[in-house]
């Protein structure tokens, strides 16, 4: 599968053991679990949206994702998507807040180890989350080289973590095997494959031409945006 990894960290087998503890092998318990992992999402994701665009654009952007059939597809799965989605954008979040100067130091600092443990978390959800450190390291150096000991408090957790495990590395490499330099082929798959992937956010079981129209809209409004905020100045979401 180019999409899939082979394997995935133990963090969400982990988080299912606490519903196990409880309710014991309650798959409908698990489903409700993930159906509160992704309400919690929502709830950052309108925080973040409205700490960036405003509340207005927030109150758009919340029943854009809350009602997408794809996300809702999850209320009937058991997988690890929900809990990662909301590690993440919680760790951004966080991140991100970390930089507001107004705040006193003690406050940004404990700020940036909160995100950077949600980083953690989501990087033993998902291997893919170790994008998150280079997010932050990248967007640090281009930014806020004034503020690098913030980079190191959101960068202490995940790094005292492998230095305790550096076995861990060896299963953050899942997709590794998605990442073959000058292989024409297997990057023209990828690429078909997670452009079916997006187009699907907009899958409905009534129009293929509807489900296209607002695949080919929405991106190119998310396209001019992304410029837009590239224009005024890079930060961890872009």
């Amino acid at each position: 599968d180019p999409i899939a990894p082979p394997a995935y960290p133990p963090g969400y087998p982990l988080f299912l053991s606490m519903i196990y503890r409880w309710w014991g092998l309650n798959l409908q318990a698990m489903k409700a679990a993930n159906i509160g992992l992704f309400l919690l999402s929502l709830v950052v994701i309108f925080a973040m949206a409205r700490r960036e665009l405003g509340s207005h654009a927030a109150l758009i952007v919340l029943p854009i994702i809350g009602f997408n059939p794809t996300f809702w597809e999850f209320k009937d799965q058991i997988l690890s998507d929900m809990l990662f989605v909301l590690l993440t954008y919680a760790s951004l979040f966080f991140v991100s807040r970390a930089r507001d100067p107004q705040q006193p130091r003690w406050r940004q600092g404990m700020q940036a180890l909160l995100g950077g443990a949600m980083m953690l978390l989501a990087c033993k959800t998902r291997s893919l989350g170790f994008v998150l450190p280079a997010i932050v390291i990248v967007t640090d150096l281009l930014r806020f080289r004034r503020q690098l000991w913030l980079t190191v408090l959101c960068l202490l957790p995940v790094v005292a973590f492998l230095a305790v495990q550096p076995d861990a590395l060896r299963y953050e490499a899942a997709y590794r095997h998605q990442l073959r330099p000058l292989d024409l082929q297997w990057t023209l798959m990828n690429a078909e494959h997670y452009t079916k992937e997006l187009r699907n956010l907009w899958r409905n079981d009534y129009s293929g031409i509807i489900m296209r129209a607002l695949f080919l809209s929405m991106n190119g409004l998310a396209l001019a945006g992304y410029i837009a905020r590239i224009r005024r100045g890079i930060t961890y979401y872009e």
